[in-house]
C-alpha cells in the first residue's frame, strides 16, 4: 500500500512536473494576448475618434460645396436677367433704328 501511494505521488509530481510548465506558458500566452487585444482596443478607439474628425470636416466642406452650388446658381439666374436685358437693349435699340 505505501509502495502504491508513493508510486502514486512519484507519478503525480512527474505530471505536475510536464504540466505546469506549460500552464504557466499558456498564462503567460494569454496575458500577452489579452495586453495585445487591449492596445488594439486603445488603436481602435483612436481611428474612431479620427474618423468622427474626418466626418466632420467632411460635413463642414460638403456644406461649403452646398454654398458654392447656390452662390453658382444665384450667380447663373443674375447672369440670365442681365442676358435677357442685353437682348431687349439691342433688339429696342435696332427698332429705333429705321
Amino acid at each position: 500500500m505505501m509502495e502504491q501511494l508513493i508510486t502514486i505521488a512519484g507519478t503525480a509530481g512527474a505530471v505536475l512536473a510536464v504540466v505546469l510548465p506549460l500552464q504557466l506558458r499558456t498564462v503567460a500566452r494569454l496575458d500577452r494576448i489579452e495586453s495585445r487585444l487591449s492596445d488594439l482596443d486603445a488603436r481602435v478607439g483612436t481611428l474612431e475618434t479620427r474618423m468622427d474628425v474626418f466626418e466632420a470636416r467632411m460635413d463642414r466642406i460638403e456644406a461649403r460645396f452646398d454654398g458654392f452650388a447656390s452662390s453658382f446658381g444665384e450667380v447663373a439666374q443674375r447672369v440670365a436677367r442681365v442676358e435677357g436685358i442685353l437682348i431687349s437693349s439691342r433688339e429696342a435699340s435696332e427698332a429705333a433704328i429705321p
